[in-house]
């Protein structure tokens, strides 16, 4: 028997990350917009082309259908994403013999920093060993003050090559929350 898994919007974005992948897709943006019907609507773009929303059903539309659980809706343009999709290739690379190693990372910032903006700030860095960047919680309270907001993030690291230290994984982390300090004027939560 197979155990159903709680999903919500981070669930359903890494989904289309996914997707959009295996599409030989490595470049979309997500950015937060507004939509009816749409709680946290999120809109996904290739070089300023919409090509697809996600987000969460609003309570109203949820209570219309007599639907008593969050439902969380995405809507992918299948011709504008293949036609961004062309002429990419996917190319196969080997599994690595190495351990990836997962680092999380809860930051305190003003509200108006998008997750896109920090996946940025920590991709400049250029940090090789960093394979993936994935927001997996956002909290908000006047406890973190006026205007700010918590981004819990996970970093992933991996080296083809060798297995990645501590000292060499602290190093990178502490590259990247200097970034955060110094750009984005955030504050590392402990």
């Amino acid at each position: 028997k197979i155990k159903p898994v709680k999903t919500d919007f981070y669930y359903l974005k890494g989904a289309l990350e996914q997707i959009l992948s295996l599409a030989g897709i490595t470049d979309a943006s997500f950015e937060a917009t507004e939509k009816k019907n749409f709680n946290n609507c999120t809109e996904i773009k290739i070089n300023n082309n919409i090509i697809g929303y996600l987000g969460a059903v609003d309570e109203n539309t949820l209570k219309q259908f007599d639907v008593k659980q969050p439902v969380f809706y995405a809507d992918l343009f299948w011709d504008e994403l293949l036609s961004h999709g062309k002429g990419r290739t996917v190319t196969y690379k080997e599994v690595s013999k190495f351990p990836v190693v997962t680092r999380d990372l809860s930051v305190v910032l003003n509200k108006t920093v998008t997750y896109a903006t920090m996946k940025r700030t920590a991709q400049s860095t250029k940090i090789e060993a960093l394979r993936s960047i994935q927001l997996f919680d956002i909290f908000e309270s006047d406890k973190l003050g006026q205007g700010k907001k918590s981004m819990a993030i996970s970093f992933t690291f991996l080296d083809d090559s060798k297995t990645l230290t501590d000292i060499e994984i602290d190093s990178y982390m502490q590259k990247i929350i200097t970034a955060y300090e110094k750009e984005l004027n955030a504050t590392i939560r402990k």
